[in-house]
């Protein structure tokens, strides 16, 4: 178990992310899931699809969120403006 889920929680996360999911197969949520509370949403991210889902709710992990690839190019970010610099009357 990561000493950052242990940190997390000692400083009030209301649940733990496992990313990169891809890396974290159904065994890792069991094994976190026999120190972590079962009031602690243990939460899969990154490499989610439907077909891969049902091993991770056996071991009881409490949600998926999508990764980049999910997200698709109709949701952009907000354009940001470029900073201007005044000039002084030092320059």
């Amino acid at each position: 178990m990561p000493n950052e889920a242990f940190i997390a929680l000692k400083n009030g996360a209301d649940l733990l992310k496992m990313f990169p999911a891809e890396q974290l197969d159904a065994h890792v949520v069991k094994a976190w899931r026999a120190v972590i509370a079962a009031r602690v949403p243990l939460v899969r991210v990154g490499g989610i699809s439907p077909d891969n889902m049902g091993p991770f709710l056996t071991a009881d992990a409490n949600g998926f969120g999508p990764g980049a690839r999910r997200c698709t190019s109709r949701v952009r970010a907000p354009q940001r403006r470029p900073r201007t610099r005044r000039r002084s009357s030092t320059d």
